[in-house]
């Protein structure tokens, strides 16, 4: 039963955000309390219908936090207005993000 309703939250190779929830919903939850609330599973850690259907069998690859942050937020390359900018040489450059900030959870 539980994969047959996975296969119909899943469009097109990408996992629905119900898939997520099935086995994550402590980052789902805690995800609503911060500034990525409308931010899909999908868009940082990418299509894992595989990893769905696999009932978490499937590992994801290992994501790499500061590019995956950069790639919405490093100043100039921002993608929505009103995102946080920063310029990854000046700030806490030799820091990882996710060291001060949670990433299913960002206040700041």
């Amino acid at each position: 039963m539980r994969l047959l309703v996975l296969a119909m939250l899943t469009l097109g190779g990408v996992a629905a955000a119900q898939d997520c929830t099935a086995c994550h919903a402590t980052q789902v939850e805690t995800r609503k309390e911060g500034k990525h609330v409308k931010v899909a599973c999908d868009t940082c850690h990418g299509p894992q219908v595989k990893h769905a259907e696999s009932a978490g069998k499937e590992k994801p690859a290992k994501l790499d936090v500061k590019a995956l942050c950069l790639s919405c937020h490093e100043l100039g390359k921002a993608k929505r207005e009103g995102t946080l900018k920063v310029n990854p040489n000046e700030h806490y450059a030799g820091s990882a993000c996710a060291d001060c900030h949670l990433p299913h959870k960002p206040q700041t």
